[in-house]
């Protein structure tokens, strides 16, 4: 049997910049690639969060909290599987394969969101959902691994 992971999840960020205040799409060279009104990110949002979500609901303040759909929950723990330490750069590889698998699955799942706001999307989702789910800290190496090992210095 799966289980559901709840998120509440408020002030979606992109940087240091919160997306429900976003007026414009920048692109990764700081040109404005769309103007992004109210109604369209709000539009936007709802089609994102209707695919990675079973249920969800908004709150007035701007947060909102949903069951996280079974075969994202996968996806996701195929990542970043359950009891097993992994590696610093390990960690930030599987953090970008997520993102961009995410991605590739709110794109196959909808039209007419613009790809960068799918991608700033779900680099808090992920961010967000592994805050949630997993606990990040320094451990011990494994045993049989030498003790002059840098990566446990």
């Amino acid at each position: 049997m799966g289980h559901l992971v709840r998120v509440i999840r408020k002030n979606l960020q992109v940087g240091s910049r919160p997306l429900t205040d976003m007026d414009t799409e920048m692109s990764d060279t700081e040109e404005v690639i769309m103007a992004l009104s109210e109604t369209k990110k709000t539009r936007w949002m709802k089609r994102i969060k209707e695919i990675l979500f079973d249920d969800y609901s908004d709150f007035a303040d701007g947060s909102y909290q949903g069951d996280i759909k079974q075969e994202v929950i996968t996806m996701i723990q195929k990542n970043f599987p359950l009891g097993e330490p992994i590696a610093e750069d390990d960690f930030g590889e599987a953090i970008g394969n997520c993102v961009m698998q995410i991605v590739d699955y709110i794109m196959k799942h909808t039209s007419g969101v613009h790809e960068q706001f799918i991608t700033h999307f779900s680099m808090d989702f992920v961010d967000q959902t592994l805050q949630s789910i997993f606990k990040v800290s320094e451990t011990d190496p494994p045993p049989g691994l030498q003790e002059d090992d840098f990566m446990y210095q």
